[in-house]
């Protein structure tokens, strides 16, 4: 703040409601470290801020993939159980692991895995709806929230995964995933899900 009063009730104001400087008129020669000095500490809070959203992220997605991970999954979980409290309209979680994924690492390679996870994470995620979720537990577990699914949407889509598994990934052989299903809902079904 560059003012013509020297004294100290203006500076003090000015300093509460936020100034980083308050520079008298007849002593502009402060003015230029005063904006240096400015210029410097918005480029320090936009790099932590940065730094901030990219902490965030990696708490939240997976590193490998860029899925949600475990954590975010179980808060759009939550939130999901909510809506269709609410609503009383039922949801699908879809839960699948891939079968002998750790026989395949060690056979093939850490490389391999990664190869193979990214290419089923990016089958699953265009199998799904846009307002679905698809996360990555971990190496080999994927789980997905489809809010708005009924029971019978629930079995056609993991009969469909079941079946189809995840074949033609990266010239390996065909990758059956495990799969287990659910519903949620304000009244639970009292059907048994199992798996498939």
């Amino acid at each position: 703040l560059v003012s013509s009063r020297n004294n100290e009730n203006p500076a003090i104001w000015a300093m509460r409601e936020g100034a980083q400087d308050f520079i008298y008129r007849g002593d502009l020669k402060r003015l230029v470290p005063a904006v240096e000095r400015e210029v410097q500490g918005a480029r320090v809070r936009s790099e932590r801020r940065r730094a901030q959203e990219i902490i965030l992220h990696m708490t939240h997605y997976d590193a490998l993939t860029d899925l949600p991970n475990r954590t975010l999954f179980t808060d759009i979980l939550g939130k999901a159980i909510g809506v269709a409290r609410h609503t009383n309209e039922p949801g699908a979680v879809f839960l699948i692991g891939l079968f002998q994924f750790e026989e395949m690492n060690d056979a093939l390679g850490q490389s391999f895995s990664d190869l193979l996870s990214k290419q089923v994470a990016n089958r699953l995620t265009g199998l799904f709806r846009e307002c679905d979720t698809v996360a990555r537990f971990a190496d080999n577990n994927f789980a997905i929230i489809a809010p708005s699914t009924d029971l019978d949407a629930a079995i056609l889509v993991a009969r469909v995964l079941g079946l189809e598994g995840m074949t033609d990934l990266h010239g390996s052989s065909q990758q059956r995933p495990r799969l287990g299903r659910g519903l949620f809902r304000k009244r639970p079904e009292n059907r048994d899900l199992g798996r498939c």
